[in-house]
């Protein structure tokens, strides 16, 4: 029971002294406000740096193409009221017409729908 008393023990501790190093490191990143005083320190970080500025430029390209969608869904939208308008004036001259048994003015009223 001892030993492996024993061992709980120095594992505790080797795990709060890990744990004191982590925040020492963490506070000395904080006070300097950097996260490494020279570029080996940088060196772990680097591909994790790259891939996060591909991710960007791909991000980048995704809301510039979202953008352009955006335009031409807006102008098809517009195209789609305007449609949408003359539609329904078209049904209300018709409505009209077959209401009044005279379709007199329905060309004309057709035509400066369209």
């Amino acid at each position: 029971m001892r030993i492996a008393t024993n061992s709980i023990h120095q594992l505790a501790a080797s795990d709060i002294q890990n744990a004191q190093l982590e925040l020492f490191e963490a506070q000395r990143q904080t006070g300097s406000e950097k996260k490494a005083n020279d570029l080996k320190g940088y060196a772990r970080d680097a591909k994790a740096i790259v891939f996060a500025r591909g991710f960007v430029a791909q991000a980048e390209a995704y809301a510039a193409s979202s953008a352009e969608v955006a335009n031409r869904l807006g102008t098809q939208d517009i195209a789609l009221e305007q449609i949408h308008d003359s539609s329904q004036s078209t049904r209300l001259a018709l409505t009209e017409a077959l209401a009044l048994d005279s379709g007199r003015d329905l060309v004309q009223r057709i035509d400066a729908e369209f």
